[in-house]
């Protein structure tokens, strides 16, 4: 039997006008970059794996001048950060918390810095929130949580609009699925 999965292999902002040209130029659009894992009894192919990661490093390089300046190339940081602000462009939010805990590394600066570029209260409480949970995982002291803190809102906040019911974490003044609240890891039961 033959099995394919659809894997996120992050974000690319681009601009509309590249698959639109009846759209002015300008106009953002952050997408999401697949990859296919097929499973077959010979063994396993991974196929269609999105950008070069070089392209991150020399966009210029990798993808040309014109199309470097229509592309927004982005990291596991911004892939947190995105998907705290669009759950449903990384699977939900329990699919982001428990993929990005898998991420072998974090930026603590770059995200501190994404997070600034945003300015939502919310997102810096769910960043604080998650990396609270997964400190050991991303060495990530006090000071850090604390400048965060000082971010968060100032009366709970729903994470997902539209969302009722949930529990509070207090520390960051957001009103998560219950779902996330369980304790150990975020792959287990």
């Amino acid at each position: 039997m033959i099995e394919i999965y659809v894997l996120c292999g992050g974000y690319v902002d681009l601009d509309q006008a590249i698959f639109f040209p009846d759209r002015a130029p300008g106009t953002r659009w952050t997408v999401p970059i697949p990859g296919f894992l097929v499973v077959h009894p010979e063994g396993r192919l991974l196929f269609d794996t999105g950008i070069h990661c070089g392209a991150i490093a020399d966009p210029i390089g990798r993808l040309g001048e014109r199309r470097a300046k229509l592309f927004e190339t982005t990291g596991p940081e911004r892939i947190v950060v995105e998907g705290f602000r669009r759950p449903a462009l990384s699977g939900g939010l329990e699919e982001l918390v428990r993929s990005a805990s898998a991420f072998p590394t974090l930026d603590l600066d770059l995200l501190d810095a994404i997070l600034r570029r945003f300015a939502v209260g919310n997102l810096w409480a769910a960043t604080g929130w998650f990396l609270e949970r997964f400190r050991q995982n991303f060495a990530v002291p006090d000071r850090v949580l604390a400048r965060i803190e000082r971010q968060r809102p100032r009366s709970p906040q729903y994470l997902e609009r539209g969302q009722r019911g949930g529990a509070l974490a207090s520390r960051w003044n957001l009103i998560l699925p219950e779902v996330l609240m369980r304790p150990g890891e975020a792959d287990e039961p």
